[in-house]
């Protein structure tokens, strides 16, 4: 689908456009990637290894990815919660 929706958060990959509770945000491409991917497969846990695949073109470090979990987290306000750190596993989209 062209559009992912949970909690608030609107994610329009057509339109690269998101919104959380009806006010767009703002995320730079790599932002919106990161974010279209833990969308794209809610509910289930992906590995920092998976993340950088799906949205990195080069190699970069699986740090990088906390870090840009970080950011998107403090863009999405409150709705950021939704996005879970499982210690040793990964980083999963709670839908619910």
């Amino acid at each position: 689908p062209d559009v992912y929706e949970a909690g608030g958060v609107v994610l329009d990959a057509a339109a690269h456009r998101v919104r959380v509770e009806g006010v767009d945000v703002e995320l730079t491409p790599t932002e919106f990637a990161l974010l279209l991917a833990l969308m794209s497969r809610s509910g289930l846990v992906q590995t920092r290894g998976e993340i950088v695949s799906q949205v990195w073109s080069d190699g970069v470090s699986e740090r990088t990815v906390d870090t840009s979990i970080k950011r998107l987290r403090r863009k999405l306000g409150e709705a950021g919660a939704r996005i879970e750190t499982l210690r040793g596993a990964g980083y999963r989209f709670r839908a619910n």
